[in-house]
């Protein structure tokens, strides 16, 4: 793969499955344009409150280059003009307001998604880390896949986390807890984008773009991610996991 987040990291895998939030909503009756226009604006404040106050504890935790990406959401969601597509849908579709937030930001992601230069299509990660933002507070989504990054989430378990996933979304990235979580391997992803960003900020080392890893592996198993050189060893062998424990002893004699 592409070793994105330097770093060597040991541990059991803890796969994450697809956003529950990529589907629609349940369907519901309509309550009149003003009450969904209403419910929207009041959608719109509470997660902008919640994006506020956790871009805070990124940027004390972890610097402001880490902060700064979740500080993009925040202008995500203040964009008027997300604004006014997901109230058009409401107003001339008549479309709930759950629905509306979900379907105004799914033609957006298609849009970025389709796009050929990588770097415009990691943006669409950002688009749902928005989505899910709103939908939650909308009361849609209690269990969707950022809040099973918290480390109150994962197992316990004596040896570290590797989570293994299709792609990581900005804001499940930034949820991830460094002492607990040893390394990141996905199926899809590049060096520019801001989960690996991320990931490099928190110190977790991070390995994307493996074929087919999301089947490959399976929770429970172990792996040893090299995010130095893009390597990643399933049930490595002894032998291999001493060589790596030398490597990351001379990593740490020198940086001392």
């Amino acid at each position: 793969g592409i070793g994105t987040s330097p770093g060597i990291g040991l541990g059991r895998v803890v796969t994450l499955g697809v956003d529950p939030l990529r589907a629609p909503p349940p369907a519901r009756v309509f309550a009149g344009k003003e009450d969904e226009a209403a419910r929207f604006d009041l959608a719109r404040e509470g997660a902008l409150h919640e994006l506020r106050s956790f871009a805070d504890r990124i940027e004390q935790e972890h610097g402001p280059a880490a902060a700064a990406i979740i500080r993009v959401h925040e202008e995500l969601i203040s964009d008027p003009s997300l604004a006014d597509r997901v109230r058009a849908l409401i107003v001339e579709q008549e479309e709930p307001v759950e629905r509306a937030v979900y379907l105004a930001i799914e033609e957006l992601v298609e849009i970025l998604s389709a796009a050929e230069a990588p770097q415009v299509r990691e943006k669409a990660h950002d688009f749902r880390d928005v989505r899910a933002q709103l939908l939650r507070a909308l009361g849609v989504g209690d269990a969707a896949r950022t809040e099973s990054t918290e480390s109150g989430r994962l197992p316990n378990a004596r040896e570290g986390v590797v989570i293994v996933a299709e792609y990581l979304t900005p804001a499940e990235t930034a949820h991830l807890d460094p002492t607990r979580v040893v390394a990141i391997v996905t199926q899809h992803g590049s060096e520019t984008s801001h989960a690996s960003i991320l990931a490099k900020s928190l110190g977790i080392p991070a390995v994307v773009a493996i074929p087919d890893v999301t089947v490959t592996v399976a929770a429970g198993d172990r792996l040893l991610v090299d995010g130095d050189n893009g390597f990643v060893f399933h049930d490595p062998e002894p032998s291999i996991v001493a060589e790596y424990g030398k490597r990351r002893e001379a990593a740490r004699d020198a940086a001392r």
